[in-house]
């Protein structure tokens, strides 16, 4: 009674995650080259990159990333005035103040990997800050350069984010400005294939099917307590949709761009409707690969209906 409970609890869980599917969309990664300015050091650099990286969580869009295929170089100047200090008790302690008048200015660079430039931009930042209260002067001074960097952050970040679609589409540009030709080596670049059994996952890059948890990219699991209820459970940072309406053959690495990607379980409550034999899939690895997934077929194993997955796989 209570695995059946627990079965249908974690049902409607997966249900729901699969209607939120359709509001995610596809995940970029951007790299930070340098950021660097006049008193610009490493405690700043994190301050700055905090400031983005809450920005651009805000859509979901675009995610920070060292290994990325764009990257992005800032240069800060301007500076700040100090207008005012002031101290007083609170609750019996002494308490600070500090204010200033802040005006930087930011000139961001995004690029790729190979040095061409998608666009640039410069942004001012003008704002009149009052830390609050602080324990002394120099924590005064810290939280006001702390909150002045975070906001120069974020409003880079909002530029970023903004360019989305752009950075999206930048790929088929890239090609025509360097005239060069989509060769068959370009748009295919790995391609596999495995029988992926009930609780394994599967790693795309390198082929290899394992029983450990968390690893890879996709994990073939049963639901529990519906032996004939599976669903694939994208890890870490991999993205999944199924396409339908269009072939296998015909998905290039422009299609899956596009195509808005989730983390959540795609589930297959019947495989006559749901999976079936040449189900199409698109996806992005761990590793921020592109790729494209059809099955070949399932394998019963005893009472456990569609035990083995077969599938098929081409990465971009």
């Amino acid at each position: 009674m209570c695995k059946q409970i627990f079965g249908i609890l974690t049902f409607i869980f997966l249900v729901s995650s699969t209607v939120t599917e359709a509001k995610e969309y596809p995940i970029l990664a951007l790299g930070v080259q340098s950021v660097r300015g006049s008193h610009i050091g490493r405690w700043e650099r994190e301050r700055f990159l905090d400031g983005l990286e809450k920005e651009l969580n805000l859509r979901g869009h675009i995610e920070l990333h060292r290994n990325a295929p764009f990257l992005m170089k800032v240069q800060i100047s301007g500076y700040s005035t100090n207008f005012g200090r002031s101290g007083g008790k609170f609750l019996g302690r002494k308490q600070y103040r500090f204010k200033q008048n802040v005006r930087l200015r930011a000139r961001y660079e995004v690029f790729d990997r190979r040095g061409y430039e998608l666009y640039h931009g410069n942004l001012s930042y003008n704002v009149r800050m009052d830390t609050g209260s602080s324990i002394s002067y120099e924590d005064a001074m810290m939280k006001a350069r702390e909150s002045m960097l975070e906001g120069l952050g974020e409003r880079v970040g909002s530029r970023i984010n903004d360019r989305f679609h752009f950075m999206v589409d930048f790929e088929d540009q890239m090609y025509g400005q360097y005239g060069e030709p989509k060769s068959k080596k370009n748009v295919y670049g790995h391609s596999g294939s495995a029988r992926l059994p009930s609780g394994s996952s599967l790693d795309f890059e390198s082929g290899k099917v394992s029983r450990k948890n968390s690893w890879g990219d996709l994990k073939w699991e049963a639901l529990p307590g519906k032996v004939d209820m599976h669903f694939f459970n994208p890890l870490k940072k991999s993205r999944f949709a199924m396409v339908k309406g269009k072939s296998y053959n015909s998905i290039d690495k422009s299609y899956v761009k596009r195509k808005k990607l989730s983390g959540m379980p795609l589930i297959a409550f019947d495989f006559d409707r749901k999976f079936s034999k040449g189900s199409v899939f698109v996806f992005k690895t761990t590793e921020g690969h592109y790729g494209k997934m059809q099955i070949l077929g399932f394998r019963s194993k005893g009472a456990m209906l569609h035990h083995t997955l077969r599938l098929k796989w081409i990465l971009f």
